[in-house]
């Protein structure tokens, strides 16, 4: 039995030495103070965006706020028509939109881009699903509460 104990000690021992745990030259107390991690991870490249800003506003009123170290302003000016003033980084567009303007399919939306920024300008229209829950839908211009969503396009390293 204490043949095997042993023969088993040795064994751990000589894997140590051959795995880089021990060393056997002038570190101290026999300890590799160099440690290598087993799996080393690439980095990517591009990094996952933050979660878009997405805001509810009414007619006149402003919303300002930080978005990846943009200023951005939105204030809905009028809702006859809609006309919405969008400020990134101190360049202004103004989006004027009619509410009798159709919706491609069931779904509106005015949709742009400035620098890195994808933006979308939807109407609100509240409704009550099967089992009473309250939702929103895009489904008509014809509204007077609006839904913002600014999105990172993509980062690069």
């Amino acid at each position: 039995m204490s043949k095997i104990i042993c023969l088993s000690l040795i064994t751990c021992l000589i894997t140590m030495i051959i795995s880089g745990c021990i060393d056997e030259g002038e570190n101290a107390n026999g300890i590799d103070q160099n440690i290598t991690p087993f799996f080393t991870p690439e980095q990517p490249d591009s990094y996952a965006p933050p979660a878009p800003k997405q805001l509810f506003i009414y007619p006149n009123s402003s919303e300002t706020f930080q978005f990846w170290g943009y200023n951005m302003t939105v204030s809905y000016l009028s809702a006859f028509p809609h006309v919405v003033e969008v400020t990134i980084g101190g360049v202004t567009e103004t989006i004027e939109i009619n509410r009798s303007t159709p919706c491609l399919g069931s779904h509106c939306g005015y949709y742009a881009v400035k620098d890195d920024i994808d933006y979308s300008l939807k109407p609100v229209v509240w409704r009550y699903n099967e089992v009473d829950e309250k939702i929103w839908s895009f489904e008509t211009w014809n509204a007077s509460e609006l839904y913002f969503e600014a999105h990172i396009k993509s980062i690069k390293r």
